[in-house]
């Protein structure tokens, strides 16, 4: 009998010469696996997306599916099979599912007359006859009558379902929630919902929200009446209206007020009037310079500037991150390079610098402290396929290689 290739993918297939099965895996990387099957190759059949089957046991990607009936298996989607006495997602036992009731109404939802399932997931339920999943935007989605209509389509994942006794939140996993009132709730949106008492976030009640004010501003950002909220979470901010952001992308905001951080709350000692973003993370008023929402103690707003990396200096100082570095000259002081050494193409400076350490006329500094005994003039950090720290006198870290040996002996 002439060998059968048996494709699941372009990559991976299943053999079968009709004295053993094999299970193909090709990959760019590692090359071409070939794995024997505890197979009967007389009954041995490939259904699709990687699952196979004889008549003792049923296979996914190779593997035999644990405590799978191979003559009762049968694929009820890509991604959910059956036997006589179990259901699977994927490989894996979906416990408690009952295989003689249960439906597919596409890649992500099942049911079966106990309860629902999401990934394979058994939502748990409360009370299966009133339950029901609940669309967005106010639109109410016929589950079963969608997924029915496009049973071989994907379906966007419906996030929020409810029964008479609890809601749920449905996204990368499965939140259980308890409303006040089980007529008035619904989402107003992918991850905020609503009843006549309350204001939810996914399935956290959002402290003090009233829920006849509450609107949405952006993914995960509501206010009412009284202010902003993130997530669940209460925010110092009374109005986003009123709300605009220094810089772009930095997410400082100011109002006439206040300047608040990425959290909303209010960074304390700031002048919103002359509030500015100068560079990167760092932000100056006409009293104090910020690295984000902290003061740099010190530092001059009008001759501060960043020098790279979380290094930073004004007419007087220099500073690492929010740390001033005693005894650092600010005229000489500069960034060290990071250098490289390839064999095939000789040094390379890639122009890059180091953040944890720089130097000035007098000293090599590590962070904000003197590294005591380095020289500036000969210290160099190199990438010689590991880190290389090195000057004149001594070898900070990494190894003396053959290569670094000559390098050095230019100091000699």
């Amino acid at each position: 009998m002439s060998s059968l290739v048996l494709f699941t993918s372009c990559l991976n297939y299943y053999s079968n010469d009709g004295k053993e099965v094999t299970y193909h895996q090709r990959n760019w990387n590692t090359g071409h696996h070939i794995q024997i099957l505890d197979a009967d190759p007389a009954s041995f059949k490939v259904l699709r997306k990687g699952y196979a089957k004889d008549d003792k046991h049923a296979f996914y990607r190779g593997n035999i599916i644990k405590n799978a009936d191979g003559k009762s298996f049968k694929l009820l989607s890509h991604y959910y099979s059956c036997d006589s006495h179990h259901v699977f997602y994927f490989d894996e036992i979906i416990n408690n599912a009952d295989p003689k009731s249960f439906k597919v109404y596409n890649e992500t939802y099942a049911e079966d007359k106990n309860d629902y399932f999401i990934r394979g997931e058994a939502l748990n339920v409360a009370d299966k006859s009133t339950f029901k999943f609940i669309g967005n935007n106010n639109e109410l989605i016929s589950f079963k009558a969608k997924a029915k209509a496009k049973a071989n389509t994907y379906v966007k994942p419906l996030l929020w379902a409810k029964d008479s006794v609890q809601f749920y939140f449905i996204w990368h996993d499965i939140q259980v929630g308890h409303f006040t009132d089980y007529d008035s709730f619904f989402p107003i949106s992918d991850l905020y919902a609503i009843d006549k008492k309350r204001v939810y976030y996914c399935a956290t009640v959002v402290s003090g929200a009233d829920p006849n004010s509450f609107f949405i501003i952006a993914f995960g950002v509501g206010q009412d009446s009284s202010r902003v909220y993130l997530g669940s979470e209460p925010t110092d901010i009374k109005d986003y209206s009123k709300v605009s952001p220094v810089g772009k992308g930095y997410n400082m905001y100011k109002d006439s007020a206040h300047v608040y951080d990425d959290s909303y709350k209010i960074v304390p000692n700031t002048d919103p009037e002359s509030f500015k973003h100068l560079t990167d993370n760092y932000f100056a008023d006409k009293n104090y310079v910020f690295l984000f929402n902290h003061i740099i103690q010190g530092a001059d707003p009008e001759s501060f500037k960043h020098i790279g990396e979380g290094w930073s200096k004004d007419k007087k100082h220099v500073y690492s991150g929010l740390n001033l570095i005693n005894g650092a000259d600010v005229n000489t002081f500069e960034l060290i390079p990071l250098k490289a050494y390839y064999p095939r193409t000789g040094i390379i400076d890639n122009g890059h610098f180091d953040s944890n350490y720089a130097k000035d006329a007098y000293h090599v500094f590590l962070k904000d402290s003197i590294l005591q005994g380095a020289d500036p003039n000969t210290f160099e950090i190199w990438d010689l396929g590991e880190w290389t720290i090195f000057d004149k006198n001594k070898i900070y870290k990494g190894k003396e290689t053959e290569w670094l040996k000559e390098y050095r002996s230019k100091y000699q």
